[in-house]
């Protein structure tokens, strides 16, 4: 029943991204957690700071504006004090020239609160988008990726070449 109720939260969570309500999904995260977006794009990057995963919501959303969220599958394993989830979703966009992509997440939870998210999808995809965009002149396509550093968390005026 437990793992029922965990995979039915998160597919809400994710759900809830489409309509850019991230602040209910910010409100999951432990005092201490890890979120690790693999590659190096402006997506990618390695947070453990509230306000840093905040800007990096932010980011994702004036990127993807359009972007939709579609849950494909949640397991979980573990009892509240350790749950581990395994979570595949696929995103799709009408941004920087049509992006569809999958995407799998293990995350952590401890007590129903996020401790850990490791996001890998094919970064091919998603860097071809990224590229995409800055040549359309959206330059904060190009920026480095949001770390806990506040530098990393500004908009850039300008595609830097």
């Amino acid at each position: 029943m437990y793992r029922k109720i965990v995979t039915m939260v998160l597919r809400r969570a994710f759900g809830d991204l489409n309509p850019r309500t991230y602040t209910d999904l910010l409100k999951r995260f432990a005092p201490t957690f890890e979120y690790e977006f693999v590659g190096d794009h402006a997506l990618g990057g390695r947070r453990t700071v509230l306000a840093a995963q905040k800007a990096w919501f932010e980011r994702m959303f004036r990127l993807f504006p359009d972007g939709e969220v579609t849950v494909r599958d949640v397991l979980a394993a573990g009892w509240p004090w350790r749950t581990r989830i395994m979570a595949i979703w696929e995103v799709r966009s009408p941004a920087g020239g049509g992006y569809r992509n999958l995407v799998t997440q293990y995350m952590e939870m401890r007590w129903f609160r996020i401790t850990k998210i490791i996001t890998l999808e094919d970064t091919q995809h998603l860097v071809r988008a990224l590229e995409g965009l800055a040549a359309d002149g959206v330059a904060e396509a190009a920026a480095p990726p949001i770390t806990d550093d506040p530098a990393t968390w500004h908009v850039p005026s300008a595609v830097q070449v």
